[in-house]
């Protein structure tokens, strides 16, 4: 079997050596580690990992490092890793093996994440030679970021170097803001130097962007990557990652065509690059061409260098996204449930999910859905997760037997997660007709601990059935626990605010009204809120519309009056269909159909106008629930 020789250089790393050798431990047969100057005890810890090591003088060069410790490798193959990084276990486990057995196969790509922060699923992906066979004359060049390919390739004709499934997942980034800005400053020095003196002009001018990418600079990348693009020369092992770079910086610029352009230009070079095609998906469904989108995403899961990544959670979610906005509504639910099973990307694709799969079939379906395989959850966590979603669509009366099952009643409501289910249950109980009930229920968690989202709720309450009165004594009677609802009702009155007004408590407090069917109290906050915007301008959040919908016609002429059902420039489809659906609603029939029809000719691509121009001439509402569905 090949042998391995992990080849490191390191300066001042004790605190991460010992994770990447933790790492990669069972399968390197030797280990290399050159210091060029270390202070700590970043040597005394390699040690301990049976790494022979070295000292090397440090000449602001990292080709001279990287080919120092070259030379003292005497392995089949060398896997290159810096300190800061860790190889995540390769899956199947005889993954490695099966590389170094490929006689046609010069050597890798590995792919690295880099890390922005420690939220899971943040951050970019590079595709890097560093895994290659150990051959006589091999060489790297460059004073930074030194490159392997040109030696390996002119050391092995024949072979080639092939993408690989290793991971390494690279932890620098999330080092102290002043080492990083150190880093950076040396980075950039360096990069600055070898454009003036290395004779790969090209290469160095993207290094060069590339870091600047890399420190979020994306004005800066995207003006030293755009003029290379069409001078690198097809073979270049890094013209797929400069296309890549330059398009997410067009793109985080607002320039979605040229970002397009960008990514158009990088697939032709390289068909199957699989950051290029996910990019590529999303700007075209970010510019309503979801028909596009879907080719560039199905692409994508044909990708060899895709399959069996953890990559998968994310692609899956933006699939979803494209299947839901072509119809394809069942497919876009289980695209959305594979993504959400990854904890990765679970708080993007459940709300997705739970949305669509409440649109779709009744509550207590999707509720038998989260308690089985393979979601699996409680009873109790069950009814967390689903509750908002029926509450907005006001179908959740079927679930109420299930709350006293799940142990959620009042007099258990000291737990954190047994109030936020007393609390859904009250909800429920007041939207089925048992506000008594529901009022109990409210009132009893307000003994226990005031909070600001209970005592509007319960205010919604007690002005369910106001005619044209609404009372406000019960905000002001919670001023001493939560002052500043009484800011809100002397707003409500318009009086001066006594105080400074949270900006969202006045979108909290409307939307406590919809979920209450407190409409004369919804009027009211948005009379003084929402409606003092400019006409054609008010935009209404998606998770209000279903309740709007279903809110007597004089809520829906105030809603109607603050918006234009016909499409704006640069203004979210969304918008416009909901207005355009609210004015049918409301006997409109003429105007709603010439907005859809207009708005199926800026959008070719969208089905969503098809559905609601179905609806109109069909005179029937029965599909406008998939218009409400979130689209961002």
């Amino acid at each position: 079997m090949p042998t391995v020789a992990l080849c490191m250089i390191v300066c001042n790393e004790e605190s991460t050596i010992g994770a990447c050798l933790e790492s990669v431990q069972s399968l390197a047969d030797e280990i290399i580690v050159v210091d060029t100057g270390s202070q700590d005890r970043t040597l005394e810890i390699a040690r301990r990992y049976g790494a022979r090591t070295y000292s090397c003088r440090w000449n602001n060069h990292f080709a001279e490092a990287r080919n120092f410790a070259l030379k003292r490798a005497t392995g089949d193959w060398i896997l290159v890793m810096d300190a800061d990084e860790r190889l995540e276990p390769p899956e199947p486990l005889d993954a490695f093996s099966v590389l170094t057995a490929d006689p046609s196969a010069a050597g890798y790509y590995v792919t690295i994440r880099q890390l922005r922060s420690q939220q899971q699923g943040d951050y970019e992906t590079d595709h890097v030679c560093r895994l290659y066979r150990n051959v006589p004359g091999l060489a790297y060049h460059g004073r930074i970021h030194e490159d392997i390919g040109m030696s390996l390739a002119a050391c092995c004709p024949g072979l080639s170097i092939k993408r690989s499934p290793l991971i390494l997942t690279h932890y620098g980034y999330l080092q102290e803001t002043a080492q990083r800005k150190d880093k950076a400053a040396r980075n950039m020095k360096l990069l600055k130097r070898a454009v003036a003196e290395e004779s790969d002009q090209l290469y160095y001018r993207y290094a060069l962007g590339a870091e600047l990418f890399l420190q979020e600079c994306y004005e800066e990348a995207a003006a030293q990557l755009s003029p290379l693009l069409p001078l690198v020369p097809p073979g270049a092992g890094y013209v797929s990652d400069l296309a890549y770079k330059l398009a997410f910086s067009n793109w985080q610029l607002g320039a979605f065509t040229a970002a397009l352009g960008a990514t158009e230009t990088g697939l032709v070079r390289d068909p199957f690059h699989p950051e290029l095609l996910e990019l590529r998906g999303i700007l075209l469904l970010k510019s309503n061409r979801p028909e596009e989108a879907h080719h560039s995403l199905t692409r994508l899961a044909r990708s060899p260098s895709s399959s069996g990544t953890d990559d998968q959670p994310r692609h899956r979610y933006w699939l979803g996204t494209v299947q839901q906005q072509l119809g394809n509504w069942r497919e876009a639910l289980g695209s959305f449930r594979e993504s959400a099973l990854h904890e990765a990307y679970r708080t993007q694709a459940m709300p997705r999910w739970l949305s669509l799969a409440v649109t779709l079939y009744p509550a207590l379906q999707v509720f038998e859905t989260l308690t089985a395989p393979p979601f699996s959850h409680s009873p109790q966590k069950a009814l967390e997760l689903l509750s908002p979603y029926v509450m907005r669509k006001g179908c959740g009366s079927e679930l109420l037997p299930l709350f006293d099952q799940a142990n959620a009643a009042a007099s258990k409501a000291e737990g954190a997660a047994n109030r936020e289910l007393a609390f859904f249950n009250a909800v429920l109980l007041a939207q089925s007709g048992q506000q008594d009930c529901a009022a109990d229920l409210l009132q009893a968690l307000l003994s226990h601990r005031p909070e600001k989202h209970l005592v509007l709720y319960l205010w919604a309450l007690e002005n369910l059935r106001a005619e044209n009165l609404v009372t406000l004594n019960l905000l002001y009677s919670y001023e001493a626990h939560v002052p500043e609802l009484a800011v809100l009702a002397h707003a409500l009155l318009g009086h001066e605010p006594a105080g400074p007004l949270p900006p969202t408590l006045p979108g909290q407090a409307a939307y406590a009204m919809l979920m209450m069917e407190a409409w004369s109290c919804f009027l009211l906050v948005w009379s003084r809120f929402f409606r003092q915007q400019s006409a054609g301008r008010t935009a209404v959040p998606w998770d209000w519309r279903l309740a709007i919908y279903r809110a007597p016609a004089s809520v829906r002429e105030a809603v109607r009056n603050s918006l234009s059902p016909f499409p704006e420039e640069g203004a979210p489809l969304h918008d416009s269909l909901f207005a355009a659906q609210l004015a049918w609603s409301l006997g409109h029939k003429e105007e709603a159909a010439a907005a859809f029809r207009e708005m199926m000719d800026q959008f070719p691509q969208r089905l969503e106008p098809r559905i609601g121009l179905y609806g109109v001439l069909r005179e029937s509402d029965s599909l406008a629930e998939h218009l409400f569905l979130s689209d961002s």
